[in-house]
C-alpha cells in the first residue's frame, strides 16, 4: 500500500509539473500574441502618422475682407498635391453678387466642375458676399460643406465641414490690411524721407530749434554784408566784381515773409 500511495504522489507530480509547463507555455503564447499586436499597432500608428504628415488638406472658409464683404477662401494647408478636388455646399452657396446677369455662385466652374489640382499652400480667394446686402435678401447663414479629392499616396479623401456667417456679424470695425496696403505705405514713407534731404548729396537733415534760429540769422547776416557789399552799385558806383544788387530783393523777400 505504501508502495502504491508513492507511485500515486509520483503520478500527481508529473501531472502537476505538466500543468505549470503547460500554463507556462500559454502564458508566454499569450505574451508572443500581445507584443505582435502592440508591433503591429505600432506600425499602423506610424504608417497613420506618416499618412497625415503627407497627406494634403483642403480646407473651405469665410474669410472677412473689408468691411462688409466677405470672401470665401479654398486652401491647400498639407504637404502634397490635392487631385480632382470637389466642393459640394448644402445648401448650395448663394450670394447677392452673383445674381444680376451672369452665373449664379454654384454654377461656377470651382463648385460645377471642381478644381483638377491644389498645390500645397495655394489659396484660391473668391469674394463671397456683401453682407449688409445678404441679410437683406434673406440667403442661407449656414451651409455644411462635403469635400472629397484624391492625393498621390492613397485614394479618395473625404472631409465635412460646417461653415457659419453668423460668426463674423458682430466684427463691424474689421479691417485687414494686404501687401497692397503694405507697399502704399511705404511709398508714402519714401516721399516723406525724400522731403527732409539735406540737398542734392542726400543725408537725412534734422534741425533743432536752436540751429534754426542760428541758421537764420546766419542768413540775415549774410544778406546785409551782400547788401553793404552793394551799395555802392546802388549809388551809381560799379563794385568790385560787377554784382547785382541781389542781396536787396533778398532781404526785401525776407522781410515780407517774417511780417506776414
Amino acid at each position: 500500500m505504501a508502495a502504491d500511495g508513492w507511485q500515486v504522489s509520483a503520478v500527481l507530480a508529473a501531472w502537476a509539473t505538466v500543468a505549470i509547463y503547460l500554463a507556462l507555455g500559454i502564458f508566454a503564447w499569450i505574451q508572443v500574441l500581445q507584443a505582435k499586436k502592440l508591433r503591429e499597432g505600432q506600425a499602423l500608428q506610424a504608417r497613420e502618422l506618416r499618412e497625415a504628415e503627407a497627406r494634403p488638406y483642403v480646407v473651405v472658409d469665410f474669410e472677412p475682407s473689408r468691411v462688409p464683404f466677405m470672401n470665401l477662401v479654398v486652401t491647400n494647408s498639407g504637404r502634397t498635391m490635392a487631385r480632382n478636388v470637389r466642393i459640394v455646399a448644402d445648401p448650395p452657396f448663394d450670394s447677392t453678387l452673383y445674381r444680376d446677369g451672369g452665373a449664379r455662385l454654384a454654377e461656377l466652374k470651382l463648385f460645377a466642375e471642381g478644381i483638377p489640382s491644389l498645390a500645397p499652400g495655394k489659396r484660391i480667394v473668391l469674394l463671397f458676399d456683401q453682407m449688409l446686402h445678404r441679410a437683406d435678401a434673406r440667403l442661407p447663414e449656414s451651409y455644411r460643406v462635403r469635400l472629397t479629392y484624391e492625393w498621390d499616396g492613397g485614394g479618395t479623401l473625404t472631409d465635412e465641414l460646417r461653415l457659419d456667417l453668423d460668426l463674423y456679424r458682430p466684427l463691424r470695425n474689421l479691417r485687414l490690411d494686404t501687401v497692397h496696403d503694405v507697399n502704399s505705405t511705404l511709398d508714402k514713407l519714401l516721399r516723406m524721407l525724400e522731403k527732409w534731404s539735406a540737398g542734392a548729396e542726400g543725408g537725412l537733415l534734422v534741425l533743432s530749434s536752436e540751429d534754426k534760429r542760428r541758421r537764420n540769422e546766419e542768413f540775415l547776416a549774410w544778406v546785409e554784408q551782400e547788401r553793404a557789399a552793394e551799395q555802392p552799385a546802388a549809388n551809381g558806383q560799379p563794385t568790385g566784381n560787377g554784382r547785382v544788387t541781389v542781396a536787396g530783393r533778398l532781404l526785401e523777400v525776407v522781410g515780407r515773409l517774417r511780417r506776414r
